[in-house]
Protein backbone atom coordinates (compact mmCIF):
# COMPACT_ATOMS: atom_id res chain seq x y z
CA UNK A 1 0.00 0.00 0.00
CA UNK A 2 1.27 3.46 -0.86
CA UNK A 3 -0.96 5.37 1.50
CA UNK A 4 -4.46 6.30 2.48
CA UNK A 5 -6.48 9.45 2.98
CA UNK A 6 -9.48 10.18 5.14
CA UNK A 7 -12.74 11.02 3.43
CA UNK A 8 -15.04 13.82 4.56
CA UNK A 9 -18.78 14.20 4.08
CA UNK A 10 -19.38 17.87 3.39
CA UNK A 11 -22.88 19.35 3.36
CA UNK A 12 -23.92 22.61 1.71
CA UNK A 13 -25.21 25.40 3.95
CA UNK A 14 -28.41 25.39 1.92
CA UNK A 15 -29.31 22.10 3.61
CA UNK A 16 -31.22 23.16 6.75
CA UNK A 17 -29.20 21.18 9.28
CA UNK A 18 -26.25 21.93 11.52
CA UNK A 19 -24.83 18.41 11.62
CA UNK A 20 -25.01 15.13 9.77
CA UNK A 21 -27.30 13.81 12.51
CA UNK A 22 -29.63 16.82 12.03
CA UNK A 23 -29.49 16.29 8.27
CA UNK A 24 -30.61 12.67 8.70
CA UNK A 25 -33.39 13.70 11.08
CA UNK A 26 -34.63 16.57 8.90
CA UNK A 27 -34.88 14.65 5.63
CA UNK A 28 -38.60 13.92 6.12
CA UNK A 29 -39.37 17.65 6.55
CA UNK A 30 -37.51 18.67 3.40
CA UNK A 31 -39.82 19.55 0.53
CA UNK A 32 -37.24 18.83 -2.18
CA UNK A 33 -35.00 15.87 -2.83
CA UNK A 34 -31.38 16.01 -1.65
CA UNK A 35 -28.58 15.46 -4.14
CA UNK A 36 -24.86 14.72 -4.05
CA UNK A 37 -22.02 15.19 -6.47
CA UNK A 38 -19.27 12.75 -7.35
CA UNK A 39 -16.25 12.46 -9.62
CA UNK A 40 -18.27 10.09 -11.80
CA UNK A 41 -19.92 6.70 -11.77
CA UNK A 42 -17.78 4.16 -9.94
CA UNK A 43 -15.52 6.77 -8.29
CA UNK A 44 -14.77 6.54 -4.59
CA UNK A 45 -17.10 9.53 -4.05
CA UNK A 46 -19.93 7.74 -5.81
CA UNK A 47 -19.42 4.42 -3.99
CA UNK A 48 -19.03 6.17 -0.61
CA UNK A 49 -22.28 8.10 -1.05
CA UNK A 50 -24.19 5.07 -2.34
CA UNK A 51 -23.15 3.18 0.80
CA UNK A 52 -24.22 6.19 2.87
CA UNK A 53 -27.61 6.30 1.08
CA UNK A 54 -28.18 2.61 1.61
CA UNK A 55 -27.24 2.49 5.29
CA UNK A 56 -29.01 5.75 6.17
CA UNK A 57 -32.14 4.92 4.18
CA UNK A 58 -31.91 8.12 2.16
CA UNK A 59 -33.29 8.90 -1.29
CA UNK A 60 -30.58 11.19 -2.68
CA UNK A 61 -30.10 12.01 -6.36
CA UNK A 62 -26.62 11.35 -7.80
CA UNK A 63 -25.09 14.14 -9.89
CA UNK A 64 -22.14 12.74 -11.83
CA UNK A 65 -19.31 15.14 -12.70
CA UNK A 66 -16.21 14.66 -14.88
CA UNK A 67 -13.97 15.36 -11.85
CA UNK A 68 -14.31 15.70 -8.09
CA UNK A 69 -13.14 19.31 -8.06
CA UNK A 70 -16.08 20.27 -10.29
CA UNK A 71 -18.50 18.69 -7.80
CA UNK A 72 -16.76 20.53 -4.92
CA UNK A 73 -17.08 23.83 -6.83
CA UNK A 74 -20.83 23.28 -7.14
CA UNK A 75 -21.02 22.21 -3.49
CA UNK A 76 -19.40 25.46 -2.38
CA UNK A 77 -21.61 27.38 -4.86
CA UNK A 78 -24.76 25.84 -3.37
CA UNK A 79 -25.76 23.80 -6.44
CA UNK A 80 -24.96 20.43 -4.80
CA UNK A 81 -26.15 19.39 -1.34
CA UNK A 82 -23.45 16.87 -0.40
CA UNK A 83 -20.07 15.53 -1.44
CA UNK A 84 -17.83 12.91 0.11
CA UNK A 85 -14.21 13.12 -0.92
CA UNK A 86 -10.60 13.01 0.13
CA UNK A 87 -9.83 15.43 2.88
CA UNK A 88 -7.02 17.81 1.96
CA UNK A 89 -5.54 20.62 4.02
CA UNK A 90 -7.53 23.25 2.11
CA UNK A 91 -10.75 21.32 2.68
CA UNK A 92 -10.39 21.76 6.42
CA UNK A 93 -11.43 25.35 5.72
CA UNK A 94 -14.57 24.26 3.83
CA UNK A 95 -16.74 25.78 6.57
CA UNK A 96 -15.43 29.22 5.65
CA UNK A 97 -16.38 28.52 2.04
CA UNK A 98 -20.08 28.02 2.71
CA UNK A 99 -20.26 24.44 3.94
CA UNK A 100 -21.75 22.99 7.08
CA UNK A 101 -19.54 22.50 10.10
CA UNK A 102 -21.55 19.32 10.73
CA UNK A 103 -19.72 17.17 8.23
CA UNK A 104 -18.55 13.68 9.13
CA UNK A 105 -15.87 11.10 8.39
CA UNK A 106 -16.67 7.56 7.19
CA UNK A 107 -13.70 6.07 9.07
CA UNK A 108 -14.27 4.14 12.29
CA UNK A 109 -11.94 6.43 14.24
CA UNK A 110 -11.85 10.23 14.17
CA UNK A 111 -9.32 11.78 11.81
CA UNK A 112 -6.12 12.99 13.47
CA UNK A 113 -6.17 15.94 11.07
CA UNK A 114 -9.72 16.98 12.04
CA UNK A 115 -10.23 15.53 15.53
CA UNK A 116 -13.46 17.48 16.13
CA UNK A 117 -15.10 15.94 13.05
CA UNK A 118 -17.45 13.12 14.13
CA UNK A 119 -17.54 9.80 12.32
CA UNK A 120 -20.64 8.82 10.37
CA UNK A 121 -21.05 5.89 12.76
CA UNK A 122 -21.41 8.38 15.65
CA UNK A 123 -23.62 10.66 13.56
CA UNK A 124 -26.48 8.24 13.02
CA UNK A 125 -25.19 5.68 10.50
CA UNK A 126 -23.74 3.06 12.87
CA UNK A 127 -22.60 0.47 10.33
CA UNK A 128 -20.79 2.92 8.05
CA UNK A 129 -17.10 2.27 7.55
CA UNK A 130 -14.99 3.15 4.54
CA UNK A 131 -11.25 3.47 4.11
CA UNK A 132 -9.69 4.91 0.97
CA UNK A 133 -6.20 3.71 0.12
CA UNK A 134 -3.85 3.37 -2.82
CA UNK A 135 -1.54 0.53 -3.69
CA UNK A 136 0.32 -1.27 -6.41
CA UNK A 137 -0.41 -4.88 -7.28
CA UNK A 138 1.41 -7.33 -9.50
CA UNK A 139 -0.11 -10.11 -11.62
CA UNK A 140 -0.42 -13.60 -10.21
CA UNK A 141 2.67 -15.56 -11.17
CA UNK A 142 5.10 -12.65 -10.78
CA UNK A 143 8.42 -14.16 -9.61
CA UNK A 144 8.72 -13.73 -5.81
CA UNK A 145 12.12 -12.02 -6.15
CA UNK A 146 10.61 -9.35 -8.43
CA UNK A 147 7.63 -8.82 -6.11
CA UNK A 148 9.92 -8.56 -3.05
CA UNK A 149 12.21 -6.03 -4.77
CA UNK A 150 9.24 -3.94 -5.86
CA UNK A 151 7.74 -4.14 -2.35
CA UNK A 152 11.06 -3.01 -0.78
CA UNK A 153 11.23 0.02 -3.09
CA UNK A 154 7.57 0.91 -2.51
CA UNK A 155 8.08 0.75 1.25
CA UNK A 156 10.78 3.42 0.90
CA UNK A 157 8.44 5.92 -0.83
CA UNK A 158 6.73 7.28 2.32
CA UNK A 159 10.13 8.21 3.76
CA UNK A 160 11.02 10.37 0.75
CA UNK A 161 10.84 14.12 1.47
CA UNK A 162 8.72 14.81 -1.64
CA UNK A 163 6.13 12.27 -0.53
CA UNK A 164 6.00 13.69 3.01
CA UNK A 165 5.69 17.28 1.76
CA UNK A 166 2.62 16.36 -0.32
CA UNK A 167 0.85 13.80 1.87
CA UNK A 168 1.55 14.75 5.50
CA UNK A 169 -0.09 18.21 5.35
CA UNK A 170 -3.18 16.66 3.74
CA UNK A 171 -3.86 14.18 6.51
CA UNK A 172 -2.74 11.16 4.50
CA UNK A 173 -1.11 8.70 6.90
CA UNK A 174 2.07 7.02 5.77
CA UNK A 175 2.12 3.44 4.56
CA UNK A 176 1.58 1.16 7.55
CA UNK A 177 0.84 -2.07 5.69
CA UNK A 178 3.28 -4.36 3.96
CA UNK A 179 2.58 -6.66 1.00
CA UNK A 180 1.13 -9.61 2.97
CA UNK A 181 -1.20 -7.34 4.98
CA UNK A 182 -2.33 -5.47 1.86
CA UNK A 183 -2.92 -8.75 0.05
CA UNK A 184 -5.11 -9.94 2.95
CA UNK A 185 -7.11 -6.67 2.85
CA UNK A 186 -7.77 -7.01 -0.87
Amino acid sequence: MLGKAPLVLAVSKRVPATSTKNCLNSRERRPRCLNYGSAGIGSVNHMAMELFKSLAGLDIKHLSYRAGNLAVNDLVGGHVDMFMGSMHADESSWCAQGLQPGSASPELERSSTLPDLPTLARSGVPKYELEQWWGIVVPTGTPPAVAQKLNAEINRIPEHSRHRSVHDPRGAPRNTRRAPETSTSI
